[in-house]
């Protein structure tokens, strides 16, 4: 039988043995897309308030790419209730192409963190290496594939992904050809043919691999 995960709180009860109160979670999303940004949410838990994210957790908080667009939407809502503060930041689609993806996933970072109120004592981060220098290695802890096992990761997930996704419908209104409303910048048949139709908009990674060899792809 295959093991899944589902987030809990151990990472962030864990933090309560180092006195911390204000743990904070942090996601990236629009890694892998064709055109649009990349963004950084952070999701920061008051240890103080476990009962109210163990609610967040029953109503089926997980990784936002494995919920429905219905159901990322209602626990949105839910984090934004539950969650002592939080945040999404964005480098844009040229960041990414003038200084890479792990450097722009960095600059959305800060930008995030930028915008928190409240200081956490501790950030649970998505991945191995994705947040050089984001913070120091004294508050930090990595963890692969985080958002299917930390709450507080999870959330940010999920913050992240809905503020993309609506910036992505915005542009579908100004670049329609491409289709941004339904596949938010990421690879599709449709984008594909449309980048082979009318070539790259001001949104697209220009200077990623799969523009050279965008006329040879089969839809």
């Amino acid at each position: 039988m295959t093991d899944i995960k589902y987030p809990n709180l151990n990472y962030e009860t864990n933090r309560k043995i180092y006195g911390d109160r204000f743990v904070a979670g942090a996601d990236e999303v629009g890694r892998g897309a064709w055109a649009g940004p990349v963004s950084v949410g952070i999701a920061v838990l008051d240890l103080d308030r476990l009962s109210d994210a163990q609610n967040l957790l029953d109503s089926g908080l997980n990784d936002s790419k494995k919920l429905s667009k219905k159901k990322r939407n209602e626990l949105y809502k839910a984090v934004v209730e539950v969650a002592a503060d939080f945040a999404v930041g964005h480098a844009t689609n040229k960041i990414c192409d003038d200084y890479g993806m792990s450097a722009a996933i960095g600059i959305a970072a800060i930008e995030a963190k930028s915008k928190l109120k409240v200081s956490p004592e501790h950030y649970l981060i998505d991945g191995p290496t994705n947040f050089t220098n984001f913070v120091s290695d004294e508050i930090k802890t990595c963890i692969v594939k985080g958002d299917s096992v930390s709450m507080a990761i999870a959330a940010a997930s999920v913050v992240a992904k809905v503020t993309r996704d609506a910036i992505m419908d915005e542009f579908h209104h100004v670049y329609p050809d491409y289709g941004f409303s339904e596949n938010k910048g990421y690879p599709s048949k449709d984008h594909i043919r449309a980048l082979q139709k009318f070539g790259p908009c001001v949104l697209h990674r220009t200077s990623w691999k799969f523009m050279e060899k965008i006329s040879h792809y089969k839809c």
